[in-house]
């Protein structure tokens, strides 16, 4: 209002409305542009490709409302890159934006200063295996179909799935963050129970350095506590 009142002599009174009338027109200006973020994102998808014709995006459109659902995007940059970091990639959906709850899903890769690089995003509708399927076969497209070596994500059975039917030739590996935060939810009376346990558990997971010393070490400690019969325990271990 202050600005507005120098707009008009310095002086409020002559302005022609108070503040009510200007914190309705604002409401207003944004519900207008509430409904138009969406095309107003496409549209400057659509410069940035035609500016720089190695951007890539994608729109998932809804049959019955025509109204895009999901979005996917990377740069040109990026994609030049992806070819020597490919070996070791990332997918995570736990991030989700305020307003629409939709799940953001960035795809990241680590280059050789162990920098981590941003190799696709997405805005997802939800997080089915159809949704999954979208996201990596428009990546897949974007990186002229060449196949991450490894996958990271978390214990989600929607991305199980869509990664063993777009990516047969990738590894899928359970992200080991999640792995340990699921296992404190399942064993947690176990791990708080006994310490001793606790302490060979996490051994076996994080200082085991071949596939060999892992094995004989899980299964030792099986044996060794008497938990073969847990059942939560072999499901982590597949």
């Amino acid at each position: 209002m202050g600005i507005l009142g120098d707009y008009h002599g310095g002086d409020q009174r002559h302005i022609g409305y108070v503040k009510r009338d200007v914190s309705n027109a604002r409401s207003e200006m944004r519900q207008t542009m509430a409904f138009k973020d969406m095309v107003m994102t496409v549209k400057y998808f659509i410069r940035r490709q035609a500016e720089s014709p190695q951007f890539f995006y994608a729109t998932q459109v809804n049959k019955d409302t025509n109204a895009v659902e999901a979005l996917f995007w990377v740069d040109g940059r990026t994609r030049a890159l992806y070819p020597k970091y490919r070996d070791r990639v990332f997918f995570d959906t736990t991030f989700c934006t305020n307003k629409y709850n939709m799940p953001f899903a960035p795809i990241v890769g680590i280059n050789n200063h162990l920098q981590t690089i941003v190799l696709g995003c997405a805005l997802l509708p939800n997080e089915q295996i159809e949704t999954f399927k979208w996201v990596f076969q428009q990546w897949l497209i974007a990186m002229n179909n060449e196949y991450p070596t490894n996958l990271m994500t978390d214990q989600c059975r929607a991305m199980e799935t869509a990664i063993s039917d777009v990516f047969p030739h990738t590894v899928h590996r359970c992200c080991n963050s999640h792995v340990q935060r699921k296992a404190r939810e399942k064993l947690g009376r176990m791990l708080t129970r006994d310490s001793t346990f606790e302490k060979a558990f996490y051994e076996c997971i994080n200082e085991s350095e071949t596939v060999h010393q892992f094995e004989e070490t899980w299964q030792h400690m099986l044996h060794c506590f008497q938990y073969a019969e847990n059942r939560h325990l072999p499901n982590m271990w597949e």
